[in-house]
């Protein structure tokens, strides 16, 4: 049987859609900013409550404020409102909700189309977002506070990148019932550069017809459907 692995990131649900299959996913915005060199705090990465670095190799510091993002409330997030609502109550602090054209584009944007005609992915092939300044102007305010060293340090480059987040923040990494031959990887929720060696290590198990190396029941697709998702924040 032929097999294909589906790991579109922030764009799966809607690879999905066609097939009607429906995936309990949203992409909010992350921001982050590197600066320019600055005196050694430590070469470990730290993590607080308003503001998180590490030290980079040109001697400054990537920092950014963990688990703060922008949220743009859209078609889906309507649908899948139930589910995330756990979530939505647990990161309300740090969690920017916008309205507005977003919003819009989702609804606009068809969720089948013809072979050969154009598809969404090739309308926009990339995701690059522009970074929130203002968090990211008051993530430096709040680093200088909690580390001197750090006063007077300018940022040299920001970035903001979209992250695909399921409801309980845990992958979804396996088959998808009803659709044979589909494998399914995605929902990192900003976990993937860490997990995603191990993670493409069993989905090439499972594509060659191998046993995978750990137990992936806790990552099937089918737990949205079965509503067995549990939370765990301290992930």
């Amino acid at each position: 049987m032929r097999t294909v692995v589906l790991a579109g990131g922030a764009w799966t649900a809607l690879f999905l859609h066609p097939l009607g299959v429906e995936l309990p996913q949203l992409k909010v915005k992350a921001s982050v900013q590197r600066t320019a060199p600055a005196p050694l705090i430590t070469e470990s990465a730290v993590g607080a409550t308003r503001a998180a670095f590490r030290r980079r190799q040109d001697g400054g510091y990537t920092i950014a404020r963990s688990g703060a993002v922008t949220f743009d409330l859209t078609p889906a997030a309507v649908r899948h409102f139930r589910a995330f609502l756990p979530a939505l109550r647990e990161k309300w602090r740090d969690l920017k909700l916008r309205v507005g054209r977003a919003f819009f584009d989702e609804l606009t944007t068809s969720a089948s189309w013809a072979p050969d005609r154009p598809s969404p992915f090739e309308r926009t092939r990339v995701l690059d977002p522009s970074p929130d300044h203002a968090v990211l102007d008051q993530v430096m305010r709040d680093a200088a506070d909690l580390f001197p060293q750090l006063r007077g340090v300018r940022p040299v480059e920001r970035w903001a990148g979209m992250i695909d987040v399921t409801p309980d923040e845990i992958p979804v990494l396996g088959p998808v019932d009803g659709v044979p031959g589909l494998l399914v990887a995605t929902g990192f929720s900003g976990h993937g550069f860490g997990i995603c060696p191990a993670a493409g290590h069993l989905m090439a198990q499972l594509a060659t017809g191998r046993a995978p190396s750990v137990d992936l029941h806790p990552f099937r697709f089918a737990r949205f459907r079965e509503r067995d998702v549990t939370r765990h924040p301290e992930l």
